[in-house]
């Protein structure tokens, strides 16, 4: 059976074609200098010319140096045996960047069909009103760091500091409505990013027929904002839909001396009571009932507004760590990686759709279906179904901690007597095997905005993780 859809060609689409054109110019000169093993000198020294900037900052230069000193190498330390490798480094460079789309730095025109009674015409408005003084985003970096070995280099430590500041971020700052425009692409703001790195490596075993090695590694960073051109503060907002329609909530904030992913929201403070709302408690929005959600009146001015919001949470860790091992017995290696975070939240978006009231297509959870308020069951925990729920709050927001199986992989080396196979293998793989966490949701490790950081850390169903597993053959000839 066949249907002729005549309705779409009473509505004709306008044919578009876009060209874009970026180019990127640039020289670069590295000298090195080693003397004796024992002292180290690098330095870098580049400049790049970018198409995406404005016409007056398209050049920026960006040098760079390193040393490092090889104690081991000194005769005072020939004296310690037991220690076999020991190296000081430190380095210190400017990094940019210049991924934007192109003519950003250029007011420029859009198109848009308009009806008359006689047909249809193209016209065109301002799309975007350009930056002239766009430029590169610059990062100074700073390292230091040793190398350290003990006993043939059978343990080894590495330890980082580092500290990297970013100046004139490239970010869509929101403008006023009546320029007519709603951002603007901007050389915005500066944060630090600070943090340790540790990495450890041991040859626990190593026999003829039983070998075990284990890495490990942890790190932490806290990147802060330290500056926003004289702007309280930037909000990062998202569509939350409800059983009722739709309605937009901050989730982000940046503010100078916060946090970059910092979640921003209501504190909330149980359920309104009838005495609440006798008392003239305040709520947010007019129409209220007993059973709704109840939020903190953070400032005392007897209203709940956006003034009342506060951070909740962080979308990044405090914490990262993997410890690897690898243990050979003859013919058999089993290989196994565990990872995990600690200290990062998650705004479960989810929830809000199947556990706070939205009802969202007549779906909620059953938890929230039996342990909702209703007047049949006032020591309910969740608020009552209203349909459209309000407000970004710490209901929201759990803990996304967690330690994950990354995978398992147990190798055989098959015996073969073949003189044009060099060699063959077995082997049987297993990729996200488990993970343990009390996150409710699917994934602790997840964002719906994808690699966007400003929007870190948020939940709205995005598809689980799958666990896989490989069996294959390895033959080098």
């Amino acid at each position: 059976m066949f249907y002729d859809a005549y309705a779409s060609d009473q509505d004709p689409v306008m044919p578009e074609t876009t060209k874009y054109e970026t180019k990127l110019l640039s020289f670069y000169g590295r000298m090195s200098y080693n003397y004796r093993g024992r002292y180290y000198f690098t330095g870098t020294f580049r400049g790049d010319a970018s198409s995406v900037f404005a016409k007056n900052n398209k050049w920026a230069l960006f040098p760079s140096a390193g040393l490092g000193w090889n104690l081991h190498k000194e005769d005072f330390m020939e004296a310690i045996d037991w220690i076999s490798n020991t190296k000081l480094r430190g380095s210190y460079g400017l990094s940019g960047n210049q991924a934007i789309a192109p003519y950003q730095s250029l007011s420029s025109l859009g198109t848009k069909n308009f009806s008359f009674v006689d047909g249809r015409d193209l016209g065109v408005f301002p799309a975007y009103p350009g930056n002239e003084d766009l430029t590169w985003e610059t990062t100074r970096q700073m390292d230091v760091g040793i190398d350290l070995g003990f006993l043939k280099n059978r343990y080894n430590l590495t330890f980082d500091y580092y500290k990297k500041t970013t100046d004139g971020l490239l970010l869509n700052m929101p403008v006023l409505a009546q320029s007519g425009f709603s951002n603007i692409l901007s050389n915005f703001g500066d944060i630090v990013n600070e943090g340790y790195e540790v990495e450890v490596s041991v040859r626990a075993i190593k026999k003829r027929d039983l070998r075990w090695n284990i890495d490990m590694n942890w790190s932490t960073n806290e990147a802060k904002i330290i500056n926003l051109n004289n702007v309280e503060f930037i909000d990062y907002s998202t569509n939350v839909s409800s059983g009722s329609g739709n309605s937009i909530w901050p989730t982000h904030r940046l503010e100078e001396g916060g946090k970059i992913g910092n979640f921003f929201g209501f504190e909330s403070d149980g359920l309104l009571t009838q005495e609440d709302i006798d008392n003239g408690y305040p709520t947010l929005g007019a129409a209220v009932d007993v059973g709704e959600m109840k939020f903190v009146d953070r400032n005392g001015d007897g209203e709940i507004s956006l003034e009342d919001g506060t951070v909740l949470g962080n979308a990044y860790p405090d914490h990262i760590f993997g410890i690897n091992n690898s243990i050979t017995y003859k013919r058999f290696t089993l290989s196994f990686l565990i990872r995990g975070a600690v200290g990062q939240e998650v705004m479960n978006m989810l929830r809000f759709k199947t556990s706070l009231g939205a009802g969202l297509r007549g779906v909620s959870s059953t938890d929230y279906y039996h342990n909702r308020w209703t007047p049949e069951n006032p020591d309910g925990v969740y608020p009552r179904f209203t349909g459209n729920p309000t407000g970004i709050s710490d209901w929201l927001i759990e803990d996304g901690s967690y330690i994950r199986l990354q995978n398992v992989t147990l190798n055989y080396r098959i015996p073969q007597d073949i003189s044009w196979v060099r060699n063959a293998e077995i082997y049987l793989t297993g990729f996200n095997l488990y993970t343990w966490t009390n996150y409710s949701g699917y994934d602790p490790e997840v964002s719906s905005y994808g690699q966007n950081l400003l929007r870190g850390g948020v939940d709205r169903g995005s598809y689980p993780r799958t666990t896989t597993f490989t069996l294959g053959v390895k033959i080098g000839l």
